[in-house]
C-alpha cells in the first residue's frame, strides 16, 4: 500500500475517534437488584399515627371498611445503582394484593428512583414495579420523599418484582405497625454521559 493511502486510513480512523458518542435520551437497560428491610403503618380514620388516607382508598365504599387505609412502608437497604438506600411505599389494599402502589428509591446523594406497582400474583405481597412517571396524581410519600425519578435516574424507565413479606397481622389491633422485608429484582434504563472519545454508563 502506498505511504499516501496508509497516511489517509490513519487520518480516517483518527477523526472517527473524536467523533461524539451517539446515544438516545436513556440508557440501555442495567439489571438492578437489592434488599431492604423496614415497618408498615396504615392511614385512615382513626390512625394513631396521625396519618390519612391520603390515596382516598375504598372511596366508594365497594370494599369492606378495613380497606379504607393507605398502607405506607418506609425501608432501608441497598440497592445497585443506589447503593445505601431509603424507599417508601403507599398503596390501597385490595383483596388480591396492593394496589395503585407508588414506590420511590433515594440513594445518599438524593438521587430518586420513583415508580409505580400493583400486585404481581394475587394474594400475596409480591408486586409488579414499572418505573416511570407519577400518573396517580398524588404524592403520598412519607418523610419529605417526592414523586418523581430525579438525578442522574431523571426519566429512567424498566421494571422489577418486588417480593416482600411482613410480619404477622395482629387482628385485635389493626393499627399495629408490621415488620417489613424486600427483595427488588429487574432492569432499569436510564441516562448516559457522554465524551468527545467515550460512552460512559452512570
Amino acid at each position: 500500500m502506498k505511504r499516501s493511502s496508509i497516511f489517509i486510513v490513519i487520518l480516517t480512523l483518527m477523526l472517527l475517534a473524536t467523533v461524539p458518542a451517539v446515544a438516545g435520551p436513556n440508557g440501555t437497560d442495567r439489571p438492578i437488584e437489592g434488599d431492604v428491610t423496614g415497618y408498615v403503618q396504615w392511614g385512615g380514620e382513626g390512625s394513631p399515627d396521625g396519618l390519612a388516607n391520603i390515596k382516598g382508598c375504598n372511596d366508594d365504599g365497594a370494599l369492606p371498611g378495613f380497606f379504607s387505609v393507605t398502607t405506607f412502608t418506609t425501608a432501608y437497604g441497598t440497592m445497585s445503582h443506589l447503593g445505601k438506600v431509603h424507599m417508601e411505599s403507599a398503596h390501597c389494599p385490595v383483596f388480591e394484593g396492593p394496589s395503585k402502589g407508588q414506590m420511590a428509591f433515594v440513594a445518599a446523594n438524593g438521587d430518586t428512583l420513583y415508580g409505580e406497582y400493583m400486585y404481581a400474583t394475587p394474594g400475596t405481597l409480591d408486586v409488579l414495579l414499572t418505573f416511570g412517571e407519577n400518573t396517580m396524581g398524588v404524592c403520598p410519600f412519607l418523610h419529605g420523599v417526592g414523586c418523581e425519578s430525579t438525578g442522574r435516574f431523571a426519566g429512567a424507565t424498566g421494571s422489577a418484582i418486588v417480593k416482600a413479606g411482613t410480619s404477622e397481622f395482629d387482628p385485635d389491633d389493626m393499627w399495629a405497625h408490621l415488620d417489613y422485608w424486600a427483595s427488588i429484582a429487574g432492569t432499569v434504563t436510564y441516562g448516559i454521559s457522554v465524551h468527545p472519545t467515550k460512552t460512559k454508563a452512570l
